[in-house]
């Protein structure tokens, strides 16, 4: 018997059909995880640390003072804000012919209650002159100039004969008082401009008493340190070996230390709010004296020197044998709509001391001017 072997071709079809069935089959598998598997983790971006701008400010100014001589004390705070920047503001400071601000406050308090007014004159006397910038001294004996045009030179000009002439007519006994009711803390006594020569110089020997403010006028004119010495031994038959002090420079150290014409940066910087905040004074007076102090023709090196125009600057300066400071408000315009306006204020008090050269001292409030708007304290509108 023959067997017939027979074999049977697959039909292609139902190939396609079984290959599409286990793809399929695996499909499913892959994309079902295990109930028992963590989902997995999201992805989270990596983002740099915001910087605050007292943060910036402060890496900005330890790079600017790295090579600096002297000493920096600075005090920044936007007015409404309870943040602030401070270096050694809670220090006392001597700030100079930044008194001029106190004296100027109470002259318009005076004015305010009708005590004094400002188109009243006073007449220059020989012994009012005072050395230092300004135009008063350049006015003849006689000559009458009225309150009003005083505040302007004291403020503008930083006139030492002008603001002298007013602390006359208001009473330093009066400036400290009420400076007192303003700031509690913080402010050291107020004398005059020469009285401030004169301390100084009898530092130097008791017997600089006997010095006129004419004297001073002309010691003014002498630039060399040892030729002061000189010439004050010629004026009051001194010699210099019986000096007390060594040198021009001790002597003047010797006086701040008395704390005289002196604050510390935070106080002053209250005093400057207070007068945005119209706390001291009515309205129109506090207002005046904003504009008084945005025409300020000295310091164009310090701080304004690095500020845009499109910020308004009102400050007053402050210079002395190896001290300088810069104590003003920034105020930068912000537009609400066509019609309306909001101001944001930042207080500034900015003092140095024991630099080599003040125009090293100088570039660095420029700088540091430059570093108050990089420092993102400003609003952006």
């Amino acid at each position: 018997m023959t067997n017939n072997l027979q074999i049977t071709r697959f039909d292609p079809f139902i190939l396609i059909l079984l290959i599409l069935l286990l793809i399929v089959l695996f499909t499913f598998h892959t994309s079902s995880p295990p109930s028992n598997l963590s989902p997995p983790l999201p992805v989270i971006p990596i983002t740099s640390p915001t910087i605050t701008w007292k943060e910036k400010l402060h890496l900005t100014i330890t790079d600017l003072t790295k090579t600096f001589t002297g000493k920096l004390g600075v005090y920044i705070r936007p007015i409404d804000s309870s943040e602030y920047y401070s270096l050694d503001a809670e220090k006392t400071w001597y700030i100079a012919s930044a008194t001029k601000l106190p004296v100027l406050i109470e002259v318009y308090r005076q004015i305010h209650l009708g005590i004094i007014k400002p188109t009243e004159s006073i007449t220059l006397t020989e012994q009012d002159y005072v050395d230092g910038s300004g135009s008063t001294n350049w006015d003849k004996v006689g000559s009458m100039i009225t309150v009003q045009d005083l505040t302007e030179r004291m403020m503008i000009e930083s006139d030492n004969t002008a603001t002298d002439l007013l602390i006359k007519k208001v009473g330093l006994s009066n400036i400290n008082q009420n400076l007192t009711k303003y700031i509690e803390h913080g402010f050291g006594p107020i004398t005059t401009l020469l009285e401030v020569r004169k301390i100084v110089y009898q530092n130097i020997h008791p017997q600089a008493e006997k010095l006129t403010n004419m004297d001073f006028i002309t010691l003014k004119k002498i630039s060399s340190p040892i030729r002061k010495l000189e010439k004050i031994t010629e004026i009051i038959n001194i010699p210099v070996t019986n000096f007390t002090a060594d040198s021009y420079e001790q002597a003047y150290q010797q006086y701040y230390q008395k704390g005289f014409n002196s604050s510390t940066l935070i106080a002053y910087g209250k005093l400057l709010s207070k007068i945005i905040r119209q706390q001291i004074i009515n309205p129109t007076y506090s207002q005046r004296i904003l504009r008084l102090m945005r025409r300020c023709k000295t310091g164009k090196n310090r701080i304004k020197a690095g500020l845009p125009t499109t910020l308004l600057f009102a400050h007053k300066t402050g210079t002395q044998f190896k001290r300088i400071c810069d104590m003003g408000i920034i105020t930068q315009p912000i537009s609400l709509d066509n019609t309306n306006r909001s101001d944001h204020h930042i207080i500034v008090a900015v003092c140095a001391q024991n630099f080599t050269l003040q125009d090293e001292a100088e570039k660095l409030f420029t700088n540091l001017g430059k570093a108050i708007v990089s420092s993102g304290i400003l609003i952006n509108n």
